[in-house]
């Protein structure tokens, strides 16, 4: 199963959280978000993963700005899944902010 985990972490919280999905889904690191180019996905995914802390009750910039360039046209089968690392509610802004990002992609 060939998996992948992008990541933002401000604080260090989100890394530690992606670094333990990837090595539990057979090793690797995870691919920082914090990237200034597109990143495109030219591999077939049986699986991605994004990890990110919630900012003001969604998406931090710089994930959103990553999403949006990403591009996953040979991966429209995949499975999709996201970790929001956030102490209290409004996670599933974030992450509904982020399936519609997805879904324009």
């Amino acid at each position: 199963m060939k998996n992948i985990v992008f990541c933002f972490s401000g604080t260090g919280n989100s890394l530690k959280a992606a670094k333990s999905i990837t090595r539990e889904l057979g090793g690797g690191s995870p691919i920082s978000m914090a990237r200034t180019d597109a990143y495109v996905l030219t591999d077939r995914h049986d699986a991605i993963g994004f990890v990110f802390p919630l900012y003001f009750a969604g998406l931090p910039g710089i994930v959103r700005k990553f999403v949006v360039h990403l591009n996953v046209e040979n991966n429209k089968n995949a499975y999709y899944y996201a970790i929001v690392t956030y102490g209290g509610g409004f996670a599933d802004n974030g992450l509904s902010q982020l399936n519609e990002l997805l879904l324009k992609t």
